[in-house]
């Protein structure tokens, strides 16, 4: 570090009206004595009081104080990731905003960052020079996670939740795109990531004054950090997650964002609100609900990066392949409206196909963090490996690989790629994505990856009734495929609910005999146990039971339809909807010249 290094301090903020003006010029008076250049950046984290109009006013007093307003409350971790990302210093400083750890402190800080010299310095309540004045019940939680961290991730650090980091800007470069906490656990993951990578970590002593008599970290918080913390040991220990290449980002190719509706409601605003929020410029979004009459869209009438395509009833291939042909970009994204892409979405589907060997890409989507029970539970389902098999992985994070299927609702592909292998196929469909995946390989010279890094959100179809209409509609069109087109759609993943439903449907009957009963209760008693137990869920045992009567109501359900299509000459579709040939659907002044 030189006298010349500026710093970038990020505050993030969350209903903290009566305090943000005091602590940040606090924070302003501090470091302008340091005589480094810095900028502050108070990041307003949905707040719901007047945080925004504190802000507001900070930022017209002092001249380098920025704002970063976030229209909902993503916890913490998010809110610093989004500061960090406009952050401009050498070095990025996080900061509470109730300065429980007083900024007068840096002046010792940067000394010792001078001396001896690392990647990132912490704040550690542990340091034997610290001084806290701390509740017992935080010092006790504090010396909980220690262990626990000690024991998962041997990160040679006694505190990684102390409000006061220092980060190199190479570093944070080098982690956000890896970082998936949002609320819970994030100062862990950014330390696990950053150790993983083989940056230094230095701890320093901090003094800790407590300014909030009951604080803000319930019970709920505890279990849910810890929930996260289990994530984070699976993504760094077992899928090694935080190592893995991430492509340098160095083109900037059109991004065509083709969004599939049916009514245009809360989902689509929220999704177009996600797509305009990317750290990405180049971009065009054409939206294909089916009708733009909804006066929740009026926000985005005219906006010069979104088209909206009313398309009429007609299902979701038809207008992938509509805005496909309407697409001015070099490259197609397909997502559905109730998915919602992280920030860096299109950045990291840019530098993937930038890849000599890649032609298309696809990544997880993720069940949201606030989602209802039902939809929490359908969730689970989709990402049991007893439902999806080796295609859990849509479902969750993974490791980068080369695949032969996906799905459309988190798909990248350049545009004359897509044009030459001739798009979706509705002959096939619901099997058209394997069938593109096919004609991408089929080049010879490109391949359809999984990036771990391609997040989207996706809420899920609620446990009961919509869940299994959806699922009816799969398993017939993939029984219909597995009889016409066998080497192609017969496969393990297809079959796997019938692994279990055939030979417990001979068990059952073997219940009822006298010799043999024993058998059919020994399979049974098997299955039910392999059930529960993949059903586990650290959010409590309703969440379990209704996860495990799920699974099984899906294996049977999935089971009895696949068969039914198996017997079927003729399946066109998988909606009631009228399908009209896609290139009448376009309204004459949206259509290229």
């Amino acid at each position: 570090m030189t006298n010349s290094s500026s710093f970038s301090i990020i505050v993030p903020a969350y209903n903290e009206q009566d305090g943000i003006r005091e602590s940040v010029s606090e924070i302003y008076k501090v470091f302008s004595k340091l005589g480094h250049p810095f900028e502050i950046i108070i990041v307003n984290d949905g707040s719901t009081d007047d945080t925004a109009g504190a802000i507001a006013a900070l930022s017209a007093e002092f001249v380098n104080v920025q704002t970063v307003t976030l229209q909902k409350n993503y916890g913490k971790g998010y809110a610093i990731r989004e500061g960090a990302a406009q952050a401009g210093g050498d070095y990025v400083v996080f900061m509470d905003a109730d300065l429980d750890i007083h900024p007068r402190q840096m002046d010792r800080i940067l000394e010792l960052l001078k001396r001896k010299g690392c990647d990132v310095a912490i704040g550690s309540k542990r340091h034997p020079e610290s001084v806290i004045d701390y509740p017992l019940s935080r010092r006790i939680i504090s010396n909980i996670y220690f262990w626990i961290t000690s024991l998962f991730f041997g990160l040679n650090v006694r505190d990684t939740q102390a409000g006061l980091k220092i980060y190199k800007k190479a570093v944070l470069k080098a982690i956000l795109p890896r970082l998936v906490v949002k609320k819970f656990a994030f100062d862990l993951e950014m330390l696990a990531a950053a150790h993983r990578l083989g940056f230094g970590i230095r701890e320093f002593p901090i003094t800790v004054t407590f300014s909030r008599k009951y604080g803000r970290i319930s019970s709920v918080d505890c279990w849910r950090t810890g929930v996260d913390t289990l994530a984070i040991f699976y993504r760094h220990r077992i899928l090694d997650f935080y190592s893995q290449q991430i492509a340098p980002y160095t083109a900037t190719p059109k991004v065509s964002v083709i969004i599939s509706a049916s009514n245009p409601g809360q989902d689509l605003k929220n999704c177009l609100a996600a797509c305009l929020m990317q750290n990405y410029t180049n971009f065009e979004i054409l939206a294909l609900p089916d009708s733009d009459e909804a006066s929740i869209l009026n926000q985005f009438v005219g906006h010069p990066k979104i088209k909206l395509i009313a398309t009429g009833a007609v299902d979701r291939l038809a207008k992938r392949n509509l805005g496909a042909e309407l697409a001015d970009g070099q490259l197609l994204a397909f997502i559905d409206d109730n998915a919602f892409p992280r920030y860096d979405w299109m950045r990291t589907a840019v530098s993937t196909l930038g890849q000599k060997d890649v032609g298309a890409v696809t990544g997880p989507s993720l069940t949201p963090g606030e989602s209802c029970l039902h939809e929490r539970i359908g969730g689970h389902i989709a990402a049991s490996l007893l439902v999806s098999g080796r295609n859990r992985h849509r479902f969750l994070i993974h490791k980068y690989r080369q695949i032969d299927d996906a799905l459309p609702n988190n798909f990248f592909i350049q545009t004359k790629l897509f044009e030459t292998t001739g798009g979706f196929s509705r002959k096939y469909r619901p099997g058209e994505m394997k069938i593109l995946c096919e004609a991408v390989r089929a080049t010879g010279t490109r391949h359809v990856v999984y990036d771990p890094h391609l997040i989207v959100e996706q809420r899920r179809l609620p446990i009961f009734k919509a869940h299994l209409k959806t699922l009816r509609l799969e398993a017939t069109g993939n029984g219909y495929l597995a009889r016409h087109w066998p080497a192609r759609f017969l496969t393990a993943t297809t079959l796997l609910p019938l692994f279990f439903s055939l030979p417990l449907a001979v068990a059952f009957s073997l219940l009822f005999t006298e010799n043999l009963s024993w058998l059919g209760s020994t399979l049974w008693g098997a299955y039910l146990v392999s059930v529960f137990l993949f059903s586990l869920t650290l959010s409590g045992f309703k969440e379990t039971l209704l996860t495990a009567i799920g699974t099984i109501v899906t294996h049977f359900s999935y089971s009895f339809y696949f068969l039914k299509g198996i017997g079927l000459k003729r399946f066109s579709t998988w909606t009631a909807k009228t399908v009209r040939p896609y290139g009448a659907l376009a309204p004459p002044e949206a259509k290229k010249p």
